[in-house]
């Protein structure tokens, strides 16, 4: 024999671990996303060395290219978490409304926070990837092409 209270113990217990699931679910999501960003701009970079070693034989400075690349990717980060958040507000405003019924917001907090840390993410690999290209003299990056 079941009482209310207890029943709603249980069903209160069982609410708690499948919010403990989901959160770990999207911890790990956000954690693979993040290594793929790390992943593809590192690549993008390594195919770059030449045009690095281009544009530092043709007189720009090592700060001026690093600069340009950390700038560039900074950008391609943001715009990629600016489209990703946007993408997830979309789908949650249609699932809240549609399937439950009710209004499931994404906070703006949370929303500025994962499009610095994208852009952030994006600019700090490619400066270590770029750093050495950057600091060689243009000829030995351009030799091995």
């Amino acid at each position: 024999m079941i009482d209310l209270a207890d029943f709603g113990v249980i069903v209160d217990q069982i609410l708690r671990n499948l919010l403990i699931l989901l959160t770990s679910l999207a911890s790990l999501a956000l954690l693979a996303g993040a290594v793929i960003i790390a992943n593809a701009v590192a690549l993008a970079m390594l195919e770059r060395r030449r045009e690095i070693g281009i544009m530092k034989s043709v007189g720009y400075a090592s700060r001026s290219v690093l600069s340009q690349v950390l700038f560039e990717n900074a950008l391609l980060g943001g715009v990629g978490g600016l489209s990703a958040i946007a993408l997830v507000a979309l789908a949650t405003t249609l699932l809240g409304r549609i399937t439950f019924k009710t209004s499931l917001d994404v906070a703006a907090l949370l929303s500025i926070g994962i499009i610095l840390a994208s852009a952030l993410l994006a600019s700090a690999v490619s400066g270590l990837v770029a750093w050495v290209p950057t600091r060689v003299r243009p000829l030995e990056v351009l030799r091995y092409e």
